[in-house]
């Protein structure tokens, strides 16, 4: 398979990973914030893209043993960890005006995620005319 082919599909199948965990932080963050053993849990200091370096770092280690499924790994990985981009700037000590699953910070993740798909797109297209 084509270089950009490759990197294309990576680039869609991030990108919607991405989507798809941003969508359903939205669907899920006002539950979890109205029963207490959740709040809990989202209020702790653990955060989904700590299990998106575990899993990226998974994928290096036994990246031979997961030859088939480790594009599509990396991808969902990479996806938790940049969801939560904002998460992470703030740990790092990085002001941003705007909050996690803010009108803003939604707005940056799902352009951010459609462009993703558009240049995948793009990418996948420049290797099928070759």
């Amino acid at each position: 398979m084509h270089a950009k082919r490759k990197w294309g599909d990576f680039l869609i199948q991030t990108a919607a990973f991405i989507l798809a965990v941003r969508t359903i932080m939205l669907v899920a963050y006002p539950w979890l914030l109205n029963h207490s053993i959740s709040y809990a849990l989202i209020s702790d200091r653990f955060h989904h893209y700590h299990v998106g370096l575990a899993l990226l770092l998974a994928g290096v280690i036994f990246h031979r043993q997961l030859k088939a499924h480790l594009p599509l790994l990396l991808a969902f990985s990479l996806a938790l960890v940049l969801e939560e981009y904002l998460v992470i700037l703030y740990q790092l000590g990085v002001q941003i005006p705007y909050n996690y699953l803010s009108p803003s910070d939604n707005f940056v993740v799902y352009l951010t995620g459609l462009t993703g798909v558009m240049v995948g797109g793009f990418l996948k297209s420049a290797s099928l005319r070759r």
